[in-house]
């Protein structure tokens, strides 16, 4: 209240500060058109002139009548006979100082009229060019802390006091409050500091403009969310009957394998040679391990997509890690050429090793699986700038262009023309994915020349550091 009342007694001073000067300077430009032997009428149409600078100036009455007031008194005194006094000879006078102070005033309002049409167009301009940038600036909000804080930026702006918003309606005098709503739902309240007075008519309806788009986009951001929550729930959904439905599938095979060898081994076992019997064993622990690996790698991808797969980050020899990979590989890959390529060079990275172990055992698995009989596997490691690659390639059938965009996707299997090879769940490359993004990595897969299908991953690499 107390800054109000500085901002009037303020106003008040450059009132009758302007008054006071043209006045003193309409009159000395009187005393110059008498000097100069100018008619009356002249020096009177300098008085409205000033009464007209005087209304432009200060847009008030008060000042603008006192200027036709005081315009006329002057216009007697010193320019009328007899002169220096407010007695005059003609009659037709007091006429002509009514007629003069009727038309100052008139000419005053009609100045101050079209300066404040002009003010309130000026101010609809800038109400329209603040709510345009509300409007922009909320819409690039991304959530809706932001549209808050943004919403706040603004009215502090407008109207530069002290803003604060509350999730419900407090208790506290020291603001006027303000609800954020939209139809029936409320998203907030916003207080605005009260200790300078009470808002004007532009500002109160330009705050409720600025309430208004912020609930709207509150309401916008609000439904934004809901949606993705919905699509997320319903692709968690998706997921779900996709990993039950390939559980179902690809379980089924290896386990009516496990039971129908386990009942010929019970049943017909003295019946058997020692060459059919350990056809079956084997055919059973194939079979045993193939189910091991996928249940590990269906628990990897639940840790990693419910973020609760914590990472044991260690430095480590990359050649290492791959040769301690190659021990628990497919048995199967003896009947391919795997062969690994030790590095003349000592190449270290930070990772979690046992989880890259899988993912090398994944991708060599994935050659053995998707390769013929007698193909090439090579596994190397190479040093590329800050950063340490690690290979797995075959010179088998090769992946069509199609499916090398999706080959990292979850449940997503190529056609397998190999003949005695299963159906995987398409986990194993998308888990691969995810732990070497996890350790801050890539993975990408690219043609082998002259045939065949390049997998390539990178980690981080480390310097090596010697004790002296």
């Amino acid at each position: 209240m107390e800054n109000k009342t500085g901002m009037r007694r303020e106003l008040n001073i450059k009132g009758f500060l302007t008054m006071a000067v043209v006045m003193v300077l309409a009159t000395g430009l009187g005393f110059l058109f008498h000097y100069l032997g100018f008619r009356e009428v002249n020096i009177i149409i300098v008085y409205i002139l000033g009464v007209l600078i005087i209304a432009v100036i200060t847009a008030s009455r008060l000042w603008s009548i006192l200027a036709s007031l005081f315009s006329v008194l002057l216009f007697n005194f010193l320019f009328t006979v007899p002169r220096f006094t407010f007695w005059t000879y003609g009659s037709e006078y007091p006429v002509t100082f009514a007629i003069v102070f009727l038309a100052a005033v008139i000419v005053s309002n009609l100045t101050i009229q079209l300066r404040r049409q002009a003010e309130q167009s000026n101010r609809m301009a800038q109400r329209s060019k603040i709510l345009l940038e509300t409007n922009q600036i909320l819409q690039k909000a991304t959530n809706k802390d932001e549209i808050i804080e943004e919403m706040v930026r603004q009215l502090k702006k407008l109207t530069g006091r002290n803003i604060v918003y509350y999730k419900g309606i407090p208790n506290d005098s020291e603001y006027i409050y303000w609800k954020i709503q939209k139809d029936n739902d409320t998203y907030g309240t916003v207080g605005i500091d009260k200790t300078e007075g009470k808002l004007e008519s532009f500002e109160k309806n330009l705050l409720l403009a600025i309430l208004g788009e912020c609930a709207l986009a509150l309401e916008k951001e609000e439904f934004s969310r809901k949606r993705e929550e919905a699509l997320a729930r319903a692709k968690n959904e998706q997921m779900r009957a996709n990993l039950l439905r390939s559980i179902s599938h690809d379980l089924r095979t290896p386990l009516t394998s496990i039971s129908g060898n386990s009942g010929i081994l019970l049943n017909n076992e003295v019946s058997l040679d020692e060459e059919q019997r350990r056809k079956l064993y084997s055919d059973i622990y194939d079979d045993s391990l193939w189910l091991i690996s996928l249940v590990e790698n269906l628990l990897s991808v639940t840790k990693l997509e419910e973020g609760i797969m914590n990472l044991n980050m260690q430095i480590e020899l990359a050649d290492e890690v791959i040769a301690e990979a190659l021990k628990h590989v497919s048995r199967k890959s003896e009947e391919h050429h795997l062969v690994f390529h030790p590095s003349e060079e000592i190449f270290l990275a930070k990772m979690d090793s046992r989880l890259i172990v899988q993912v090398i055992i994944n991708l060599v698995n994935n050659a053995i699986e998707y390769t013929q009989k007698g193909s090439d596997i090579i596994v190397k490691s190479e040093r590329n700038g800050n950063e340490i690659e690690i290979s797995v390639s075959d010179n088998g059938q090769g992946i069509s262009p199609e499916a090398k965009t999706k080959v990292f996707d979850m449940f997503y299997t190529e056609k397998n023309n190999v003949a005695d090879s299963r159906r995987g769940m398409g986990l194993g490359l998308f888990l691969c994915k995810s732990i070497v993004e996890t350790h801050g990595g890539t993975i990408r897969v690219k043609d082998n020349e002259p045939q065949g299908t390049v997998f390539t991953f990178t980690l981080p690499a480390e310097e090596v550091k010697l004790n002296e």
